[in-house]
């Protein structure tokens, strides 16, 4: 903290773009110090009383008890979002942000990626995952239903060697989680949905198993993970499961930034003030330092 007001007091002994300059050069050597991040849930500007949202802010630890806060970043900023879950890659290169909108009628689970720099590099839904699930994944096996395939390949119905299938992120969701960083370019996540259902034959046709079952879905929720990879600019899901892949251990966190009962940030136990001397409080979640 000492540095970045130093370099703050030279600035104001420099000339035109100079102060600008020795001002960003501050701020970058701050930047390149590991970060956390912090999550409140605060007002939603010209909400109505009790329109709450969540917002992050990342920061880094200064000094004992002293640490400088970038942001802040309000992912949805007009609509009423909580449950706010924080997760650095172990590198620090990437932070995802799990978070629940409600509105009336329902609810959506949503997942963004920030990088070091707060820039934005993916957000979806539960819905729009599990379409991009049921693009990017290959269909799973169906045991359940198998008898129902079993019974048409009898009845004549659709060919012999049928097997039955469901296909990911369709159907009926309910809901996603984040699960971990499997790379600073890759993180696993669930969709919890019931996905529509067919008979997959052996030349690669699909059969509709819907008469039988009187449905065209699973008949039964289940969680399915995915794997989502960034892709040039994009991020494509594949690798979907019923079982959840392994996450690498992350390094420890230096310093390690918590929440206390309170609500109070700390780093190692200690109590954190920000850059303007202001307790750093009302804090739900938080994570770091990478």
């Amino acid at each position: 903290m000492k540095r970045s007001l130093l370099l703050l007091t030279l600035a104001g002994l420099l000339p035109g773009c100079e102060v600008v300059e020795a001002i960003l050069n501050g701020l970058g050597a701050l930047k390149a110090q590991p970060q956390f991040a912090l999550a409140r849930v605060v007002p939603i500007a010209g909400g109505s009383p009790g329109d709450l949202t969540v917002e992050v802010r990342l920061g880094t630890v200064t000094a004992p008890g002293r640490a400088h806060l970038f942001g802040p970043i309000r992912p949805k900023p007009t609509a009423y979002t909580h449950e706010p879950r924080l997760l650095w890659d172990g590198t620090g290169a990437r932070l995802a942000v799990a978070l629940r909108e409600e509105f009336f009628g329902g609810f959506d689970d949503w997942i963004y990626v920030y990088d070091v720099n707060e820039n934005e590099e993916f957000f979806g839904s539960d819905d729009t995952m599990g379409t991009a699930m049921s693009t990017g994944c290959a269909p799973l096996d169906a045991p359940s239903l198998q008898a129902a395939a079993d019974q048409s390949i009898a009845e004549g119905f659709i060919p012999a060697g049928s097997v039955a299938k469901m296909r990911p992120g369709t159907g009926i969701i309910q809901g996603a989680g984040l699960t971990g960083w499997l790379s600073p370019r890759a993180f696993a996540m669930t969709l919890y949905h019931e996905p529509r259902v067919f008979a997959l034959a052996p030349d690669g046709t699909e059969h509709d198993l819907a008469v039988l079952t009187g449905s065209p879905t699973l008949g039964a929720f289940v969680t399915i993970s995915a794997v989502f990879t960034k892709a040039g600019s994009g991020w494509t899901a594949s690798g979907c499961a019923l079982v959840p892949p392994a996450i690498p251990a992350r390094p420890a966190p230096h310093p390690a930034v918590t929440v206390d009962a309170s609500g109070r940030l700390r780093a190692d136990g200690v109590a954190l003030n920000d850059q303007t001397g202001a307790a750093i409080g009302g804090v739900e979640a938080a994570d770091g330092s990478y």
